[in-house]
């Protein structure tokens, strides 16, 4: 489990402390990490003759943060598939989906960044009270990590 002093308790995401506190780790031959920004470009303003265009994944890091091994490794897969036409690493893709998390309150944010104010007790919390969909699918949390990770029990 990660610390977060640095955040002064801004901005703790209770996904991202349910995460780290009960899916397995690195370690253990796991890794969940969160796309940052994605950028996607198309059209001819572009100089790109389709409507599909391309597509860039961006990693963001804050107070001079520096990419874990399992993040490198992350992109460098993502990387190498999408320079590859074939498509080699097809075979790892497991699908694109949308996780819905409907808090079951706002708790306090504070008034300059706007993010809430939580210790990673109050998040876990926050996150383990929440409901949740899987591609507005209504699920709970044992079925969330069963797809995430099938080997969870």
């Amino acid at each position: 489990m990660s610390e977060h002093v640095w955040r002064q308790g801004h901005g703790i995401s209770p996904l991202r402390e349910w995460i780290r506190r009960d899916l397995p780790g690195g370690n253990d031959g796991f890794v969940v990490e969160d796309i940052d920004i994605v950028v996607r470009r198309f059209g001819k303003d572009r100089s790109l003759d389709d409507d599909i265009g391309d597509l860039m994944i961006v990693e963001t890091k804050e107070f001079n943060g520096a990419s874990t091994y399992g993040q490198t490794k992350v992109y460098e897969i993502m990387s190498r598939a999408m320079d590859t036409s074939a498509m080699p690493y097809a075979e790892f893709w497991r699908g694109a989906y949308v996780l819905r998390i409907q808090y079951a309150s706002t708790g306090e944010c504070c008034p300059m960044c706007g993010f809430p104010i939580l210790t990673p007790e109050d998040a876990y919390r926050r996150f383990l009270d929440a409901t949740l969909y899987w591609d507005n699918v209504k699920i709970d949390i044992k079925t969330l990590k069963r797809k995430l990770d099938p080997a969870t029990r």
